[in-house]
């Protein structure tokens, strides 16, 4: 006599199984990442690596930071200043720079600061000519023009050495780069080129004159996220954000450090110099499948930050299977489980109840 058998609804009455997939590697293609800029932190380390005179010995003094900018004196009524000698001090926001008798910059001045430290800097190291003048007379030019945002007008008497015959070429450059300057802080739109908040402020130790600079040392910054958080948030035994690393190479392909992220996929590079590098990830995190695209980024007096999503890693052998009840799981229903997983090519999380499996909470198939 044959006995017949139960029928399979019957038979996974109340047992409820979540099989959750690891995504597929062939479905693991980045989906997109996202480079944006934020302003330089506080507390780089800068010091006054040279300080020259420019012309005579009793003319403007010329100085280079040990990033290899031009500095600026922004101070001029403190007569004491750094010297690469004594050249230690605190790198700071230009909105902290008050000067010895208490002026401070508003953000007119400080858009004027950004814009001359920028094409100032940029100039000076491309040896290229801006209003007529280059290298140390380009510097100067500079100094006479930022001089001229302290006292309000490129013709003030007060401006240090501007009656100085021998920095009258530097002086008549400076008019024009004031007037340049000026205009684009009347509408900063005008050129989005110059980066704005890249002038930070050089407080030297012992009360000397405050300076300035165009930041060319930056930070990139990376936050991973996964592209599908239904099935990994939460899914730790499956999934990690934390040990991605991402390797950053300059333009000419050599290696300048490595990005490692932490269990919020959070990593940070620091002090990289102005240029152009490209970001790529050469390890990836439990679960997510290698990312094969590489990231442009450009260090230009700004803090970089690059977002971007993977998709999670298919590995069809890495099922995981949660009892809901503690009962014996019938064979028969463990095989049919796991030959719709291994057969769907598309499935993240199915969840079977007593008659019906659903897919993304539509039913697939009905017992």
């Amino acid at each position: 006599m044959t006995t017949q058998a139960k029928p399979l609804g019957k038979r996974i009455k109340d047992v409820v199984l979540v099989a959750t997939l690891v995504a597929s590697q062939a479905l693991a293609t980045l989906m997109g990442g996202a480079a944006t800029t934020a302003y330089a932190a506080d507390g780089d380390t800068v010091t006054v690596a040279q300080d020259s005179n420019y012309v005579t010995d009793h003319g403007i003094h010329l100085w280079t930071a040990s990033t290899g900018v031009p500095m600026f004196c922004a101070d001029p009524e403190n007569q004491t200043h750094a010297t690469a000698a004594d050249n230690s001090g605190t790198v700071t926001e230009m909105t902290n720079l008050s000067t010895v008798n208490g002026h401070t910059y508003n953000d007119h001045d400080r858009a004027m600061i950004d814009y001359i430290t920028y094409y100032a800097t940029t100039y000076i190291q491309d040896n290229k000519s801006w209003a007529g003048v280059n290298g140390s007379d380009l510097q100067a030019a500079a100094q006479f023009a930022i001089w001229g945002i302290r006292w309000g007008s490129i013709d003030s008497p007060n401006i240090p050495y501007s009656g100085n015959g021998s920095h009258a070429k530097a002086l008549a450059a400076s008019k024009t780069i004031y007037a340049q300057a000026s205009a684009f802080a009347d509408n900063t739109a005008s050129d989005p080129t110059v980066p704005l908040g890249s002038a930070m402020a050089f407080i030297p130790t012992n009360n000397k004159q405050a300076m300035t600079f165009m930041n060319s040392v930056g930070s990139i910054s990376l936050v991973k996220t996964s592209a599908n958080p239904t099935i990994t948030d939460g899914n730790t035994e499956c999934y990690s954000l934390e040990g991605a690393v991402y390797t950053v190479t300059d333009a000419n392909g050599a290696t300048v450090g490595t990005i490692t992220t932490n269990a919020e996929g959070k990593g940070q590079l620091k002090g990289v110099k102005k240029g152009d590098y490209k970001v790529k990830e050469t390890t990836a995190p439990k679960g997510y499948a290698l990312d094969s695209k590489e990231y442009p980024v450009t260090i230009n007096g700004k803090a970089v930050e690059l977002a971007v999503k993977d998709v999670p890693q298919n590995d069809p052998t890495a099922i995981m299977i949660q009892r809901k009840m503690p009962r014996q799981i019938p064979q028969q229903l463990l095989a049919v489980l796991l030959s719709l997983v291994l057969n769907s090519k598309l499935a993240t999380t199915l969840v079977i109840t007593q008659k019906i499996i659903f897919q993304h909470s539509q039913p697939v198939l009905g017992l």
